[in-house]
């Protein structure tokens, strides 16, 4: 629906995805001075600082005595795998094969939240989501396709 709640959701999602396009063909350029380690170091603390400062008010009246050690050690595993090392892996892939190339693979997330929501959680996929995969998949397949000459 187009309610304004919605809405601000849906345009904040939009903004995300065209900074990170912008992030992904800048990063090219600076993969020519830093390691994909560096780089994504740089990232990381820049924006880690942009959501700290963005999270002063809830930090300032959070009970941290009622954090569990598991909800620090999910925070942690988020930081170092699900968002460090896939920046690593991301800027090196910019590196070798570049830009464009590289972000086509950014469509495969949501395939791959099914997939492994599937096996981990056993969750039940629906012909939507299957035939959605399938589009996602044969677009990555027809981008990667070598035109003959």
């Amino acid at each position: 629906s187009l309610q304004s709640d919605n809405l601000v959701g849906d345009l904040i999602i939009i903004l995300a995805a065209a900074v990170f396009g912008i992030y992904t063909v800048r990063s090219r350029k600076l993969l020519d001075r830093y390691t994909p380690l560096q780089l994504s170091t740089l990232t990381m603390i820049t924006g880690g600082l942009a959501l700290v400062v963005a999270g002063i008010p809830s930090m300032v009246v959070l009970d941290y005595s009622n954090v569990s050690a598991g909800s620090w050690a999910g925070v942690f595993y988020s930081g170092v795998f699900s968002i460090g090392f896939a920046f690593i892996v991301w800027n090196y892939g910019i590196l070798r094969v570049g830009a464009v190339r590289t972000a086509t693979y950014q469509n495969l997330v949501p395939v791959m939240g099914l997939v492994f929501g599937f096996i981990i959680l056993g969750e039940k996929l629906s012909l939507l989501q299957y035939g959605g995969s399938a589009i996602v998949i044969a677009g990555i397949v027809m981008a990667r396709w070598k035109r003959k000459q």
